[in-house]
């Protein structure tokens, strides 16, 4: 008895050492980077927070939980993709500081349209298809559910009428959508590239 609560023990003390060597390594190469203690205590903090199981990684839930995404957002494995180097589907320590590190204050203009490009190119070819399009404004204006106000449930289910109310129902969505497309598209070639979509 007393040994298998000793191997146990171990085996828990050792799990806890390879978690903090990994945090110090990861201090390390962003002290190497010129990042500031401060900021480097901030990071690893979130970090933290953010692994609640303490294995070692950041998975889709978690990251969804930390800042507050809901879990259907359609680009939410999207989100998690681009920052997973490693394609294990979560994120180690090293790839959670690069994700900050986007939405950090002095990133510019320019980075975040290249991010947002990135996370609705959801294929990966360099072009913005019809398809896509109609994805991020679904997912902007179309979803319903329940939400919080003021401590207060209410519906949004009636967002989904609206927003195709807006463009003149189904028909007259497929058509704004037609006409957004045109405008965009000045090379005519049926997609979004990255210049146009920067122009917008």
């Amino acid at each position: 008895m007393g040994n298998c609560g000793s191997s146990g023990g171990s085996s828990g003390a050792a799990a806890r050492d390879k978690y903090e060597a990994g945090q110090k390594q990861t201090a390390a190469k962003l002290a190497n980077l010129g990042c500031t203690r401060g900021t480097v205590s901030a990071v690893l903090r979130l970090y933290r927070q953010a692994d609640t199981n303490k294995d070692g990684h950041v998975d889709l839930g978690e990251f969804a939980r930390q800042f507050e995404i809901e879990r259907r957002n359609p680009f939410l494995p999207r989100l998690v993709q681009l920052f997973d180097l490693s394609g294990d589907g979560q994120m180690s320590i090293f790839e959670y500081v690069v994700c900050l590190s986007q939405f950090g204050a002095r990133r510019g203009r320019g980075d975040h349209i290249y991010f947002a490009w990135r996370l609705f190119d959801v294929d990966d070819d360099g072009a913005l298809t019809k398809d896509e399009f109609v994805r991020v404004l679904k997912s902007t204006y179309m979803r319903g559910g329940e939400q919080r106000r003021g401590g207060e449930k209410f519906n949004t289910d009636d967002r989904v009428g609206r927003g195709f109310s807006n463009f003149g129902g189904v028909g007259g969505f497929a058509k704004g959508i037609d006409s957004i497309i045109r405008d965009m598209d000045t090379d005519g070639d049926g997609t979004i590239g990255l210049a146009e979509f920067t122009g917008v």
